[in-house]
């Protein structure tokens, strides 16, 4: 919901990289149907996770590098350049588990967008 509130903002046929978990603000109980398709609607690639399928295999603390890998698939930068800065930017001795996240993250969004395209998937 919270991706199409700020969908204004994107470029139009914009790429939009999300959890699709609910967080409901106050007083709302249930988010309208077809939300994904609206996303969908709006937006040029999309890869969408599901946070629960990302529990076993990170920890809930990195799950928003999953997220960043993911993007990264759709911006023009080497993603050497992320996992570089990592050690710098992220709180000391977790720059391994986040490294891991991100490519975990991009592994799981090249399969989606190839699977999107009708093509073979690919890892890393």
């Amino acid at each position: 919901m919270e991706l199409l509130r700020w969908a204004a903002w994107a470029r139009p046929g914009g790429a939009a990289c999300y959890f699709a978990q609910d967080m409901y603000p106050a007083g709302v109980s249930a988010y309208p149907e077809g939300l994904d398709e609206e996303i969908a609607s709006r937006f040029g690639p999309v890869v969408r996770f599901d946070p629960r399928e990302l529990r076993d295999r990170v920890s809930p603390k990195v799950k928003n590098t999953a997220l960043l890998g993911a993007m990264s698939t759709l911006i023009p930068l080497d993603p050497g350049c992320y996992v570089a800065a990592m050690p710098r930017l992220c709180p000391p001795g977790t720059a391994d588990v986040n490294a891991a996240a991100f490519e975990l993250g991009r592994q799981l969004a090249q399969e989606r967008l190839a699977a999107r395209d009708g093509e073979p998937a690919t890892a890393g």
